[in-house]
């Protein structure tokens, strides 16, 4: 991860939304693959897999950029590696973390899709809607139920709330998604807003957006934002924005994520692979 300054990241990204910057784009589809019920999520492993959670199988996914299946976990259950509405998926440490929504628990597995353990408790994790991890391994979730972030030590500890409504102008009302950005921040989107927090929970910033969005990521100093249509890509470090607008694609975007100069879109039913080509405007 490259270090910035805090301070410049939010100057970027006031600068970001109040001038709309853009760069010129060129987008190549260039690959679909899979055939999904309802996919909402999606994350990626360096050693060529993606992770797709289907809400509909109630299943998670394991599969390589050439669109082969290679495991299937799941159906609705409330045993181990079955579940009740997988919410949201996230990858650390070669670990996939699986928010278990309406079985109030995280799941955790190995990269074969392997159960590992869990963690669950009837006292806080309330339906967990999204989770993160941050380079110090400290845990992220989004209580859906009381609009609040849970923020747990690796050890499974936990540490503090945010967001919660005595944060004043950083109360949650309605959260969806959230991410950390290595050992930064912490960013919450809520419909048309960007919130961001430091890792302490101390509200930094709040940022409306020019339509709902229901998505979010990160690649390096990039945040990848999605909604149906449409996907923004932020570009901290060099002050800049792309917006893409998807109108032919097969059905609803769901996520979006970026790997090099690469954009994956996952729809409800399928995924799609577009090369970027850019030219810098002002």
């Amino acid at each position: 991860m490259i270090p910035i300054n805090k301070q410049m990241v939010f100057t970027a990204l006031l600068i970001l939304f109040s001038f709309s910057i853009h760069l010129s784009q060129n987008l190549i589809e260039s690959k679909k693959i899979g055939e999904f019920q309802k996919a909402s999520n999606l994350v990626y492993l360096s050693e060529g897999y993606f992770f797709i959670s289907d809400e509909n199988e109630n299943s998670i996914i394991k599969i390589d950029t050439l669109g082969n299946i290679q495991k299937v976990i799941g159906g609705f259950g409330w045993e181990n590696s079955t579940f009740d509405f997988p919410s949201d998926l996230f990858f650390a440490s070669l670990n996939l973390f699986v928010c278990d929504k309406n079985n109030n628990r995280i799941q955790i597995f190995d990269r074969f899709l392997n159960f590992l353990y869990q963690i669950n408790s009837d006292e806080y994790l309330i339906y967990p809607q999204s989770c993160a991890i941050s380079a110090q391994g400290d845990l992220f979730v989004l209580d859906s139920d009381n609009k609040r972030i849970l923020k747990y030590d690796m050890f499974g500890k936990l540490i503090s709330e945010i967001g919660y409504f005595t944060n004043g102008e950083f109360s949650l009302e309605n959260p969806s998604k959230i991410e950390v950005n290595g050992n930064s921040d912490l960013f919450v989107l809520e419909e048309n807003s960007l919130l961001v927090f430091d890792l302490f929970g101390t509200g930094k910033a709040k940022i409306s957006l020019k339509a709902n969005f229901t998505n979010i990521n990160s690649f390096d100093n990039i945040l990848i934002i999605s909604n149906e249509k449409e996907v923004i890509l932020l570009d901290i470090s060099s002050r800049k924005m792309q917006s893409l607008e998807f109108t032919d694609l097969n059905s609803t975007i769901t996520d979006a994520i970026l790997i090099d100069k690469n954009l994956w879109v996952l729809t409800e039913n399928s995924l799609h692979q577009f090369k970027i080509f850019e030219n810098a405007k002002d």
